[in-house]
């Protein structure tokens, strides 16, 4: 498997997945992979960091990706100063702007001076609705939902 890294091909010499049935186990959605050749000297790094969330709320955060609603997924997003809200049955809920798409996007915060990732978005409660639900607040009920990084890092 090859992914377009500037000039040259990035290949994926190993994968780890958490789950081989995401829709039901949301808490082992997330895949690891680990690259046969390092890239961060051309495009940097990110570490994953562990944040005890519970003692926190809201945490105050930043989700990155590509969001169907912008440019079809083709234009990155970055939404700063979101918050992650609650802690339900281990998953993260969140008001951050993540529509469909947005699946994978990193949650990031800076600590002491580096960007890690704290979280990965992995779905959103519509309560049936066929496409993302606009909101003007945040509300368990059409809730961002993430896994924290304690659930991929080690």
């Amino acid at each position: 498997m090859g992914v377009s890294v500037s000039r040259s091909p990035a290949w994926i010499d190993y994968a780890w997945l958490g789950s081989a049935d995401p829709e039901r186990n949301r808490l082992r959605d997330w895949a690891v992979v680990r690259l046969a050749e390092p890239v961060g000297e051309e495009f940097g790094h990110l570490g994953a960091h562990i944040v005890a969330f519970d003692g926190a709320l809201p945490y105050t955060t930043s989700l990155a990706g590509y969001s169907r609603d912008r440019d079809s997924g083709n234009d990155p997003s970055l939404h700063r100063g979101c918050y992650i809200h609650e802690i339900v049955e281990g998953r993260l809920f969140h008001d951050c702007d993540a529509t469909s798409g947005i699946s994978g996007g990193p949650l990031l915060n800076v600590v002491n001076g580096n960007t890690y990732v704290v979280a990965i978005s992995v779905s959103e409660y519509r309560q049936g609705a066929a496409d993302s639900v606009r909101r003007d607040s945040y509300s368990r009920d059409y809730a961002n939902v993430a896994i924290p990084a304690s659930g991929f890092a080690a």
